[in-house]
């Protein structure tokens, strides 16, 4: 996604570092890899915490899904909720992961009436993260 329409769609200066995007910018999957520090043992209550704030900023919101799920031996915390914007409804997938320490937040969103054909893929996508580990080169 261009800057100039990231900054259009993701009006907070506190956007995702990487939006990817189709066409017509309806279908949105984003990465914010953040400072705040997780471990794998509190995804958990990442999850729940990120739930409450969320529930908070968006009240018109109508939940789908909030768990904790093991995918490839990793803990991962996700929320699912369907929210109102300016002229349509918004469905809406965030995953949440730790990578390395930190918290990697995974946003796929896409216009409700969409969701039909995008939210299997979308848990899909969720489902198929991996972390890969660089291996150590060996000293000479």
């Amino acid at each position: 996604m261009s800057p100039e329409v990231a900054k259009l769609k993701y009006p907070s200066n506190r956007r995702p570092n990487l939006i990817l995007t189709d066409e017509s910018t309806s279908v949105n999957l984003a990465f914010n890899y953040s400072e705040t520090l997780l471990d794998d043992e509190d995804v958990e209550d990442f999850t729940k915490a990120m739930g409450q704030m969320l529930k908070r900023s968006q009240p018109a919101a109508q939940w789908l899904k909030e768990e904790v799920v093991e995918i490839h031996g990793k803990p991962v915390g996700y929320s699912s909720f369907v929210i109102p914007v300016v002229d349509s409804e918004l469905y809406q997938l965030i995953f949440y992961v730790s990578l390395e320490g930190k918290a990697l937040l995974c946003t796929f969103n896409c216009l409700k009436d969409q969701m039909k054909g995008w939210e299997r893929t979308a848990e899909g996508m969720m489902f198929s993260l991996q972390s890969i580990h660089k291996k150590e080169e060996a000293a000479e």
